[in-house]
């Protein structure tokens, strides 16, 4: 009887060393697991366009018809899809899971802007974008420079009056007033006044309406403040930029123009308007007299 006892104890033995050897091995298993998982992914590399055209095909026909993209295929190399969408071997490794570096279609319009920077970088650059009001309203790029908002579509490089006025309704309205900037009648386009990449500052828009109205800025030896840069808002302190139902752009006709900031001179001279009267008529700046009278 001692000798199957021992055959069953050395039987019992070694099941017990193999599921620990087992338990051992799964172990080391879930740890290779984990080490694995946590080792960074792999950084993705360009694979040329070709790659890209073999899933893409109708890209390529759609870029011979626009001159920007044209520019692209024939000046950046094979690689022109990666130019503007990122490595793409991750992306081709696995196309249902992993999207190209820079998903254009899906990305915001902060990141999106990464892409056409790769370039258009000597103008403007990225951080200028990222503060104006456009990057702020979420616009992309080919919200504004493409005809279906696409960009593979048909390019253009200054968006005519109608893209802008698509959004900007107010000032469309504003335009059909009878004393308007002449955007309506296409002397004048959006792009001429406003800088669309960045933020125009206060000194910006004096120098802006200056360019143009060259007679108004001087120099005086005595300015008004929209010259002087004394008021806060230059020009618009005074003048409507698109459209006003007052003669000259003005914000408001009559004294009541001038009440805005002297609001002191409310009982000089009742019912005289301040330059129509003879009296401060030389309204922008005078080179003889601190009030601005007329000569």
């Amino acid at each position: 009887m001692a000798r199957p006892a021992r055959v069953w104890y050395r039987l019992l033995m070694g099941v017990s060393c193999g599921a620990f050897v087992l338990l051992a091995g799964l172990g080391r298993g879930a740890v290779t697991t984990a080490q694995e998982a946590a080792k960074p992914a792999a950084a993705p590399t360009t694979v040329g366009a070709d790659v890209c055209v073999a899933c893409h095909p109708d890209v390529p026909a759609a870029q011979q018809k626009d001159w920007h993209s044209r520019l692209v295929a024939s000046r950046r190399g094979p690689s022109n899809c990666e130019d503007c969408h990122g490595p793409g071997s991750l992306h081709s490794n696995d196309p249902l899971k992993v999207h190209t570096f820079y998903d254009l279609g899906r990305a915001p319009a902060g990141k999106s802007a990464q892409a056409c920077f790769t370039c258009h970088k000597t103008k403007h650059t990225s951080a200028a974008w990222r503060g104006s009001e456009h990057a702020q309203g979420k616009v992309r790029c080919w919200d504004c420079h493409s005809s279906v908002s696409s960009p593979h579509s048909l390019t253009s490089r200054k968006p005519e009056k109608t893209v802008c006025l698509g959004c900007h309704r107010e000032q469309r309205a504003i335009f059909e007033l009878t004393s308007h900037h002449p955007v309506r009648e296409g002397r004048i386009e959006c792009y001429d006044c406003h800088e669309m990449h960045r933020r125009q500052s206060e000194k910006d828009r004096r120098e802006l309406c200056a360019s143009c109205h060259a007679r108004q800025r001087g120099p005086f030896v005595f300015a008004h403040g929209a010259i002087s840069g004394e008021l806060t808002d230059a020009c618009l302190d005074c003048h409507r930029a698109h459209g006003s139902p007052n003669r000259r752009l003005l914000k408001y006709t009559g004294r009541g123009l001038c009440l805005q900031c002297h609001a002191d001179k409310a009982l000089h001279f009742v019912g005289v308007t301040c330059w129509t009267s003879g009296c401060h008529k030389q309204v922008h700046g005078s080179n003889s007299n601190p009030l601005l009278l007329g000569s």
